[in-house]
């Protein structure tokens, strides 16, 4: 009877860890490809490709990338290939089920100039590479009406999904971790949607010019017209895209800010980390960025045409530029510590009468402060930095 008693204690416990593993399996984070033969979930776990749900890669179809050049090539390629639709709003082509590697092939997917409707959608596009300059996995160049859904974008030299010139397009529930730059670049472009995007190691980056040597380029209508809300997300949080907001303070958590015509907003108190720009204003005056420390990426803090801003105590480490700024003025830079960045710990463009004060600048790879095209008040001169900057900053072992 003792014995009966065991063996089915024993039986018990053994179908509680039956039950138990189940449930655990079930509750698996969600999963996105990693690369040839394993993909990778939200959470950084490597799965073997027998255990994924999204994109199974059965039911994708390898094939060379993609390169669209006008309506009328649009048209013909939908033919050749079989995609349905007819370009139009109501029956637009539909691009579908691909596994597109890129490698020194310059880019995944490549369309422009046209006005067609069309729908890129559950598609695995990766390695995107072999250019003199970095290639994107998709790339979007003066197009509108494109709708970019439920993909995986992934390991490609450049941007995820790069945006210029483009109006009105739709970036909806893709998957972008580990491109060389951004996730998603916004490039003197309007009208664009983004929504439930899910980015690791990046983030998005808008810029109204291309460096144009007249300066004039930027339009604040680059910056402002998007719709970007909180369901995009960066190592899991949300992204905050401000517009045309006067006043108020970002909630903390956030996992990438951007402001786009705002004054009097408050960014304080976020710990933000692997997104190439984590504080970018364009086009904002009047705000105050403190308090903040981003970690890891290209840029911790971004100013384009942004003047008469306060940024103050923040803590930037291990980035390109720990503080960037292009053609702003009046912005008053002060008490932040800069530390172990790879390119300059300040990097100044094109931008006067800024107050850079009492900065704590050291380890950086390059310069500490570094002024092109610009300039800054009380500004003597410091061994080992090749530009004018103010005084009282504390600039230590830089190469």
């Amino acid at each position: 009877m003792l014995e009966m008693r065991k063996m089915e204690g024993k039986s018990r416990l053994l179908t509680l860890c039956i039950i138990v593993s189940i449930m655990l399996t079930l509750t698996v984070t969600p999963i996105v490809f990693a690369g040839e033969g394993e993909v990778r979930t939200s959470d950084s776990r490597t799965l073997s490709e027998s255990e994924t749900t999204l994109l199974p890669p059965e039911e994708l179809v390898p094939r060379e990338p993609i390169r669209i050049r006008g309506d009328e090539e649009f048209a013909d390629k939908a033919g050749e290939e079989g995609w349905p639709g007819d370009g139009s709003k109501d029956d637009p082509y539909i691009i579908q089920g691909y596994k597109i590697d890129g490698e020194n092939q310059g880019y995944g997917v490549s369309i422009r100039d046209t006005e067609s409707f069309f729908i890129l959608r559950d598609c695995y596009i990766f390695n995107a590479s072999g250019y003199p300059y970095p290639t994107h996995g998709v790339e979007l160049h003066g197009v509108r009406y494109g709708v970019i859904e439920n993909n995986t974008i992934a390991y490609n030299e450049g941007d995820g999904i790069y945006l210029r010139e483009s109006d009105s397009n739709k970036l909806v529930d893709n998957e972008l971790f580990d491109n060389g730059h951004s996730s998603i670049r916004i490039v003197m472009s309007k009208n664009h949607t983004l929504t439930g995007n899910r980015m690791v190691n990046n983030g998005i980056v808008i810029r109204g010019d291309i460096f144009s040597p007249d300066l004039t380029t930027d339009k604040i209508s680059y910056w402002n017209t998007h719709e970007i809300d909180t369901t995009n997300t960066v190592e899991g949080e949300p992204v905050y895209y401000w517009k045309n907001k006067i006043g108020g303070t970002v909630p903390t958590g956030a996992g990438q800010i951007i402001l786009a015509n705002c004054t009097e907003v408050t960014v304080k108190e976020q710990n933000i980390e692997n997104v190439e720009i984590g504080i970018l204003l364009g086009h904002s005056s009047g705000n105050f960025v403190t308090n903040n420390t981003i970690n890891h990426g290209s840029r911790g803090i971004s100013l384009w045409h942004s003047n008469d801003n306060k940024i103050s105590s923040n803590e930037i480490n291990d980035k390109y530029n720990g503080i960037y700024v292009w053609i702003s003025k009046n912005n008053l830079i002060q008490n932040n510590n800069i530390n172990d960045n790879h390119g300059s710990g300040m990097l100044i463009r094109a931008s006067t009468e800024n107050r850079v004060l009492k900065n704590v600048v050291k380890s950086n790879s390059k310069h500490g402060i570094y002024v092109l095209r610009g300039q800054i008040i009380k500004s003597p001169c410091v061994d080992h930095i090749p530009t004018l900057f103010s005084n009282e900053n504390v600039v230590n072992d830089n190469i």
